[in-house]
């Protein structure tokens, strides 16, 4: 992406932010204003999140709980035409953030209210709350995310071999598992023959297309093993 389009996306953020401030004469514009490069970076560039899919189980949670500076994640919802979901979690098919929701900014009744409350709005993940209880609610979702994670892989243990066999036909032996993390574990479901594309350590710290780019986590590296898999039938 141009450096031209990413300060235009940025600088979108901006006003779009300071407008909605002017407009409700109440808010905090200065950290959405200072926030945005490090906003936009996160979801243009980091995190795993599909707008059309805000319930994804396995996205990345964006976790704001300085509520003050919430025209920064209205704006990002809006911007990125996230998708609207009730509370039932069913897909409503409209923009969870509309421009009229952020024209009444810190309203009574307002979707965009000052402080983001979970499950009011489809891409807030966490009620605001008190200053700093971001960190220990951001620990909290990745340690829950990695026992959800083990819980099920464990949960598919438990299941009748014929539905197991229905999953992974014990005749396909061309197979490639994909693990954007240790790739312990993942050779009882690939067998002896089959690719595991993942890391061999439990972890590395870098830029996301860095570490995409390192252990094969792109499109054309996996595409390449799949065929390689095929052909070696």
């Amino acid at each position: 992406m141009s450096s031209d389009l990413d300060q235009l996306c940025i600088d979108t953020i901006r006003t779009l932010s300071i407008d909605a401030v002017q407009q409700a004469k109440s808010g905090h514009p200065g950290t959405p204003m200072a926030l945005a490069p490090l906003v936009y970076t996160l979801w243009n560039r980091v995190l795993r999140f599909d707008p059309r899919d805000p319930i994804w189980p396995n996205r990345d949670r964006f976790v704001l709980s300085n509520g003050h500076a919430s025209m920064l994640l209205w704006s990002v919802l809006h911007l990125s035409q996230t998708q609207a979901v009730n509370a039932e979690y069913e897909r409503l098919g409209q923009p969870s953030v509309s421009l009229d929701d952020i024209r009444r900014f810190r309203q009574l009744g307002s979707k965009a209210p000052g402080h983001p409350e979970y499950r009011w709005v489809s891409g807030v993940e966490t009620t605001s709350g008190p200053l700093g209880q971001g960190v220990a609610t951001s620990v909290g979702m990745a340690i829950a995310q990695k026992w959800l994670a083990h819980r099920y892989r464990e949960l598919f243990e438990k299941q009748p071999i014929d539905y197991r066999e229905a999953v992974l036909p014990p005749a396909v032996t061309a197979r490639v598992a994909v693990e954007q993390a240790s790739t312990f574990g993942w050779e009882r479901y690939v067998g002896t023959t089959g690719r595991v594309i993942g890391m061999r350590t439990f972890g590395a710290s870098a830029p996301l297309k860095a570490l995409q780019q390192k252990y094969g986590f792109e499109p054309r590296e996996i595409v390449a093993a799949a065929k390689a898999q095929l052909a070696a039938k």
